[in-house]
């Protein structure tokens, strides 16, 4: 059922008669509880309400798991307005119901422009207080450039002509704002966090007696920055690894690379030794320091030594 698109369901369960089983879609991860008295009106409810998803996801720190990084669900339309503002709950109950028509393929979000977190995601869009209301839509999924859209027109109908034009290819697309190039600085190899550029990559992430796990990020990214502490965290227990190295590249050295495709940031690549550049494993867990140290530990290179 998630895979169709539903966020949860209910199933009797086919053993007993007195059992109800609750799966979910919840960030992304089938889970699944089961509710065993029938009576329990009230532990039901709560566990619908702790699993459900809705129609429009409110973003915040806590859910842009839930908003960016659904399996297969690349697509989200993301509302940018002022939650207090004149018309909006009118404007949410809108943008609702084309939430309804579309939610099976696409994520549907309120980035209200007066959330401290959300002001991060502006920067991003470069979403100025005088652009609201507007619609972005974003393709996380794509590896094409031009994986932004966008439309004033936040009425049901506006909101869904963006969707099919984008699907058709003929949405008015944003131009990602470039990063630069940077130097590679003196003592980029002596850092906690190996500082790699398009000068360096090749040759370090090559070698044939380590490894190398590298966060490729944008300095404009809120993800990136939420990772960055974890990230510095993760090479602090891995410092002194004999086969393991902890690095970073910034995204504007992406196109000077040969055979590095990036699709989306932060993108976390995993490099055995001796390895050719299309043949990184990218890391799709969850992005905790367990997460990471997990992943680290199936690539059959590292041990656990630590």
């Amino acid at each position: 059922a998630w895979n169709l698109g539903y966020s949860s369901f209910f199933a009797l369960d086919g053993a007993t008669t007195n059992k109800i089983t609750v799966y979910s879609q919840y960030e992304g991860m089938p889970k699944s509880r089961v509710i065993a008295d029938l009576s329990d009106k009230e532990g039901a409810e709560s566990l619908i309400k702790e699993y459900r998803r809705p129609y429009v996801i409110p973003f915040s720190r806590d859910a842009h798991r839930l908003t960016f990084e659904i399996k297969d669900r690349s697509v989200s339309v993301l509302l940018f307005h002022d939650h207090n503002s004149d018309g909006a709950e009118e404007r949410l109950r809108v943008f609702g119901r084309a939430a309804r028509a579309y939610h099976r393929t696409t994520t549907f979000v309120e980035m209200d422009m007066e959330n401290s977190y959300v002001k991060m995601f502006t920067n991003f869009f470069a979403v100025k207080a005088s652009d609201s209301p507007i619609v972005y839509l974003i393709d996380t999924g794509t590896k094409q450039k031009d994986n932004i859209a966008k439309t004033k027109d936040v009425t049901e109908s506006g909101v869904a002509q963006l969707i099919e034009d984008f699907r058709a290819g003929m949405a008015d697309t944003v131009a990602p704002q470039k990063e630069p190039l940077d130097e590679l600085p003196g003592d980029w190899e002596t850092r906690r966090v190996v500082y790699l550029t398009s000068e360096n990559f090749v040759n370090y992430v090559s070698v044939a007696d380590r490894s190398v796990l590298v966060m490729i990020h944008r300095e404009s990214c809120p993800h990136c920055k939420s990772l960055k502490p974890i990230w510095e965290e993760l090479a602090e227990k891995y410092k002194d690894h004999p086969t393991l190295k902890i690095a970073e590249m910034k995204s504007g050295n992406v196109a000077q690379i040969k055979g590095l495709e990036v699709n989306r940031v932060p993108t976390i690549l995993f490099y055995p030794p001796n390895s050719e550049i299309p043949e990184a494993i990218e890391f799709e867990g969850s992005r905790t320091l367990a997460g990471l140290e997990e992943f680290i530990v199936k690539q059959q290179t590292v041990k656990d030594e630590l």
